[in-house]
């Protein structure tokens, strides 16, 4: 996976190629990446795999699991074209204006991205998939200076409670 920003365009470019040699590649505007960063944060919320009552402590438990798959995904590799590459959805990026989210089972979800008319793509995604994107997402988020929220975890400051020993 690779997210780019192209300035001539004002759109993120996203850029996926699988196994099988096939690439996909995707426009996302301004404000579709808001709505998908939106979908992608809640995803990651909801996927915690332990739940707290308190906000401050969810959000660390999930800036602590996303800082863990963080440390083992590969971002040091540039992102390769295929050798044989195929491009079911065209050669040029198409338009993405749609965007829905089916749960599958527990800690997998499809995300769906489509545009206006005709087909779209699919991503399954299982929480190193869904850290990876919002990674990605998070960083192309930057480099378009769209001032729009791009951190997965607002800052958050957790109470240290300290027991003194008498």
């Amino acid at each position: 996976m690779q997210i780019s920003f192209v300035p001539t365009q004002d759109r993120l470019l996203f850029r996926l190629n699988t196994s099988t040699h096939e690439e996909f590649r995707l426009w996302f505007t301004r404000r579709y990446t808001k709505q998908l960063w939106l979908a992608l944060r809640q995803l990651l919320e909801n996927n915690q795999p332990v739940s707290h009552p308190d906000p401050q402590a969810q959000a660390a438990l999930l800036s602590f699991q996303h800082e863990q798959v963080m440390a083992q995904a590969d971002f040091a590799t540039a992102y390769q074209d295929p050798q044989t590459l195929r491009t079911p959805l065209g050669q040029e990026p198409i338009l993405v204006t749609k965007l829905r989210i089916k749960a599958n089972q527990p800690g997998i979800q499809t995300l769906c991205l489509h545009p206006d008319t005709g087909q779209g793509l699919e991503i399954t995604l299982d929480a190193k998939l869904m850290h990876s994107l919002s990674r990605l997402l998070s960083e192309g988020i930057k480099r378009a200076d769209w001032d729009l929220p791009h951190q997965l975890v607002d800052n958050v400051a957790i109470p240290i409670h300290s027991q003194h020993l008498n």
